[in-house]
């Protein structure tokens, strides 16, 4: 669950079942690691866009 909130999901969001039974907590945690966490790309995105629009700005002041 730590590890799922850290990603920016909701708890239980890999708590799946695999082979037939619940998913083992190595297997949840390398499907976490795989990923990036999503309120770090929105942070790095919405800069992004702060930095572009202060840019633009400047250029038609």
């Amino acid at each position: 669950m730590e590890a799922e909130r850290l990603q920016g999901l909701e708890d239980g969001y890999t708590d799946i079942e695999f082979k037939g039974k619940p998913a083992p907590d190595a297997k949840r945690y390398k499907a976490l690691g795989n990923g990036m966490a999503q309120p770090c790309a929105d942070f790095v995105i919405r800069r992004i866009m702060e930095v572009n629009a202060d840019e633009l700005d400047k250029r038609t002041h």
